[in-house]
């Protein structure tokens, strides 16, 4: 007899609540109940409170697979509606404050549905038997603009969008962007409000980099990050939520 597996719904939980809030217990609740076989990963629970550009960079590290469905829950920042939208074999159930539009660039409106905060667990049961069409579909929801590096002539700049637990800083600017400024020319780096340069290479990887000095690579999903290897970028360089990276062409 051929033996018929179930297919596993994969729960990806990110919140700005901290991993002590008793919030994240009372979103588990809600999911089993729908769910009981349903596999939870506390993706990550310390986003900025309310930094919905964190948010959708840690999102956006949670690939599609090509047949695993991965429902990926966001509590970050205030909203009373929901949003539901399923892109390729993620779903992504979230605040309807603009965080959608800053995760999927092209958006099916279409395929956006809505719920209010009341009918979390009715919503849950919905995505997880594939009745998306069951919600209501969202008549308007908030989207935005996504901030992208700021270019000014001979220079460009980003600004912080994460800092990791080992104070490694991630910047909105891509590889893709970045290279095609740079385009084989000299540069200085800078970071704003410390004084002097940072670096003028960026490092295919951190071995290039010696102990306690500073440098510039690009991360794994391709952006660009500031580290001090064996030390604290964020301490040192006194790198805040605010602060930019300068990178300036000199030839």
């Amino acid at each position: 007899m051929q033996r018929i597996y179930k297919q596993l719904n994969h729960f990806f939980l990110i919140s700005d609540f901290n991993t002590q809030a008793y919030q994240i217990g009372l979103m588990k609740q809600s999911i089993l109940k729908n769910d009981t076989s349903a596999i939870i990963i506390d993706f990550f629970h310390h986003i900025r409170l309310n930094n919905i550009n964190e948010a959708a960079f840690i999102a956006k590290k949670i690939k599609n697979t090509d047949n695993q469905k991965h429902i990926i829950v966001i509590k970050v920042g205030n909203a009373k509606q929901c949003v539901v939208y399923q892109h390729l074999t993620n779903y992504y159930v979230l605040p309807d404050n603009g965080l959608l539009s800053l995760i999927v660039d092209s958006i099916d409106s279409e395929k956006v549905f809505s719920y209010s905060i009341e009918d979390e667990d009715k919503a849950f049961n919905y995505i997880i038997n594939n009745q998306l069409n069951l919600l209501k579909k969202a008549q308007n929801y908030v989207s935005l603009f996504s901030r992208k590096p700021f270019i000014n002539g001979n220079i460009i700049t980003a600004e912080v969008i994460h800092i990791d637990f080992h104070g490694n800083c991630y910047f909105n600017i891509d590889e893709i962007t970045l290279k095609d400024f740079i385009s084989n020319k000299s540069f200085n780096i800078k970071v704003q409000n410390h004084i002097g340069i940072i670096t003028q290479k960026i490092s295919l990887n951190v071995f290039e980099i010696s102990d306690g000095n500073p440098g510039v690579l690009f991360s794994k999903n391709g952006y660009l990050k500031l580290i001090i290897k064996m030390g604290s970028a964020m301490k040192l360089l006194r790198i805040k939520e605010n602060t930019k990276i300068i990178i300036e062409l000199t030839s």
